[in-house]
């Protein structure tokens, strides 16, 4: 019981506050509980890899994204961009034993893969300073993941953006899944956690093989676009949250129906 209810405490944590919230378990349940610290690992793991946590391998200057599509097995994930597997300890969040590979063993097109990073990579470096991208490539399934992390503790407010999206050489249908996540905590504790599922259309992707600046091109033009339609729906709606939902809740006038003399109180 001890162990599921830490694990919802992780798995529940805001963006950049993991590592807080595993030091206040450890300081609720006791330092030395080795059976519920091994039992959290699963936890650990599962939000490691939900979350998009980034790690910087040695001898590289890019991000790498810890996710689903870079599991190979046990602990060990893939960099496809430095072409690269190393392990992943959850409990320390650190790397080890990194090992360089023949990637075209773990895709097939590794020239469209290589594309298609490059040119999210110029999309991410221009729309998410500081955000990380990788591209996945498993026979003809190109799996794309970014993440966007936001830190001000300083200013009480941590945030992240999180998107995954698949698309099959040959078609032109591409889906992905956005998630934005906001911890605001200054005199009082709020979460956003909204998301949206996408289905967009690559134009000019539908040939049997598009050529790699090709099927690149089309790609990032179709996230870009999707991406840049969610964040203005959310902005809008927050403004109208603002202006009109919560203007609603207040009273125009006191029970009197009558406007307070402020002078005379």
């Amino acid at each position: 019981e001890k162990i599921k209810i830490a694990s919802g405490f992780l798995l529940s944590s805001p963006p950049g506050e993991i590592n807080d919230v595993f030091t206040d378990l450890t300081t609720l349940i006791g330092d030395d509980d080795d059976a519920l610290r091994a039992g959290v690992l699963d936890a650990l793991k599962q939000y490691t890899s939900e979350q998009f946590s980034t790690v910087k391998l040695p001898g590289q200057s890019h991000q790498t994204i810890i996710c689903e599509a870079a599991h190979i097995d046990d602990n060990r994930y893939i960099d496809p961009r430095a072409n690269k597997t190393f392990a992943f300890d959850y409990m320390h969040q650190v790397t080890a034993d990194v090992r360089t590979i023949e990637i075209a063993c773990a895709n097939i097109q590794p020239i469209h893969r290589a594309a298609i990073d490059d040119a999210v990579k110029v999309y991410v470096d221009a729309h998410y300073p500081g955000g990380a991208s990788a591209v996945f490539l498993r026979k003809k399934l190109v799996t794309v993941a970014i993440v966007g992390n936001k830190y001000n503790p300083s200013n009480f407010w941590n945030g992240r953006w999180r998107s995954l999206w698949t698309f099959s050489l040959g078609t032109n249908e591409l889906n992905g899944n956005i998630k934005a996540n906001v911890h605001y905590y200054e005199d009082g504790n709020v979460q956003l956690d909204a998301s949206k599922s996408v289905q967009a259309t690559v134009a000019d992707a539908s040939v049997s093989l598009p050529s790699p600046d090709d099927a690149a091109a089309a790609i990032v033009k179709a996230v870009k676009a999707a991406e840049g339609a969610y964040q203005r729906a959310l902005n809008e709606s927050y403004t109208r949250l603002s202006e009109t939902t919560f203007k609603s809740l207040r009273r125009a006038l006191p029970m009197t129906h009558k406007k307070l003399d402020w002078d005379n109180v």
